[in-house]
């Protein structure tokens, strides 16, 4: 699959004078004149939406059409000035794909990546609080990050390759010393975990009642004992909400 970056068209100010009546897309200060630089990430990612976008972009890059599939209740037209928004800040990037057929997608760029940390240190924050409900449900991909921010590590045991298949999405994590996870095919993976929807693997993980429990709803294929030691390495947060 052959991708470029695409880039602005606009030309570069002749003089230092056109430069500085250009407007400045990014300025830090815009809502808190603030200098902190978590009030200038706030600026980026705080604006509804914004931060969702990224987490579904944490696995790799997606297109318009897939972006509002996991994000359902988002418009396309709030969906369009975030990305546009994002893109101006240097968070996102798009990229132009020739094969098999031509197609936009929408990427990280390496800053936009480098806030995986935050946000899965979010995701674990929110976990803990009582007021949470998992049952309002979640995308495929908020549920393997959601699992990336709980894991607790391997103990100094071999590592384990977990298949996860969600409705149509394909992923693959390799569970050592910590957990790395990433789109594909999971068939040489030691376990495979499948369900329609995200909750069934995740009750697998956090609940650990057994996977026999959630036969209806989970189907497991593979090395189960491989599977009942990789569920061990996760770890829901203490609820410290009263």
């Amino acid at each position: 699959m052959k991708s470029q970056k695409v880039t602005s068209n606009v030309p570069e100010p002749e003089t230092e004078q056109q430069a500085a009546s250009q407007p400045r897309p990014a300025e830090h200060g815009r809502w808190y004149a603030d200098g902190c630089g978590a009030a200038f990430a706030l600026e980026v990612l705080g604006e509804r939406w914004a931060m969702l976008i990224v987490r579904e972009l944490l696995l790799g890059p997606r297109r318009f059409s897939q972006l509002r599939t996991a994000l359902p209740k988002i418009s396309a037209r709030v969906l369009t000035e975030r990305l546009e928004g994002l893109e101006r800040h240097g968070v996102i990037e798009r990229q132009e794909v020739t094969e098999p057929v031509p197609a936009r997608f929408y990427a990280l760029t390496e800053w936009g990546r480098a806030a995986e940390p935050a946000i899965l240190a979010l995701c674990r924050w929110g976990l803990s609080a009582r007021a949470h409900d998992p049952g309002i449900g979640v995308s495929p991909v908020a549920a393997v990050l959601s699992l990336k921010a709980n894991y607790k590590g391997a103990d100094g045991g071999d590592p384990i390759t977990v298949g996860l298949k969600i409705g149509d999405a394909r992923f693959v994590a390799r569970l050592g010393e910590t957990m790395e996870v990433e789109r594909g095919d999971p068939a040489e993976a030691q376990i495979v975990l499948s369900a329609e929807q995200p909750m069934p693997i995740l009750a697998a993980f956090y609940r650990q009642t057994g996977l026999s429990n959630l036969a209806g709803s989970l189907s497991a294929r593979g090395d189960i004992a491989a599977a009942q030691a990789a569920i061990a390495r996760f770890a829901f947060p203490d609820r410290l909400t009263p």
